[in-house]
């Protein structure tokens, strides 16, 4: 099948050439999002993706190991929506696949190491991790065989990935990975 087929809902894409081939591609993420790429990137894999081997994953205070759930409420959350939470009144299903050790963590891990384990998941391996030395959401816990992660100083889990006049990591790191 080539990159020019219908997708799985039989939409049609538009015509690429058949000799054009990404050389690289940075794929970046933060936080619940960690979860939703490594989950894309292994559906990729189960379709036989061809561009997946030129991607290289940058990973700002991934939730690849579930989240401490106060915090982020309190975080997240206006004041009337954390108290009617708190008192079980709403309800955030994905929440639940945030909680540490879930099956949808687990079984993301398992996943990758199966493949690291046959030499076939090196798309799995995170070039950069960051988070804050700070971090009051995220665990912030190795993941399979990832990069050593970069703690940053005075950052919040929602200011990691937000560059600004003074904070130029996510840009600098980003640019590194398109250039290296």
């Amino acid at each position: 099948m080539t990159e020019n087929s219908t997708n799985a809902w039989g939409i049609e894409r538009a015509f690429i050439n058949e000799s054009f081939k990404y050389e690289q591609i940075v794929l970046v993420a933060h936080s619940l999002g960690a979860l939703v790429l490594r989950k894309a990137l292994l559906l990729a894999k189960r379709d036989h993706k061809e561009w997946l081997d030129s991607c290289k994953m940058i990973l700002f205070a991934p939730a690849h190991h579930g989240f401490k759930m106060r915090n982020l409420i309190f975080e997240s959350l206006s004041s009337i929506e954390t108290i009617l939470s708190g008192l079980g009144l709403i309800s955030f299903p994905v929440l639940e696949n945030l909680k540490p050790n879930s099956f949808i963590i687990q079984n993301l891990l398992h996943d990758s190491m199966q493949l690291l384990d046959k030499k076939q998941g090196n798309f799995t391996i995170a070039d950069q991790i960051i988070w804050s030395k700070e971090e009051e959401i995220v665990r912030n816990e190795h993941f399979g065989q990832d990069s050593i992660p970069l703690l940053v100083e005075n950052k919040a889990h929602h200011a990691i990935c937000k560059p600004d006049s003074q904070y130029l990591i996510p840009y600098h790191l980003v640019v590194k990975s398109l250039y290296a």
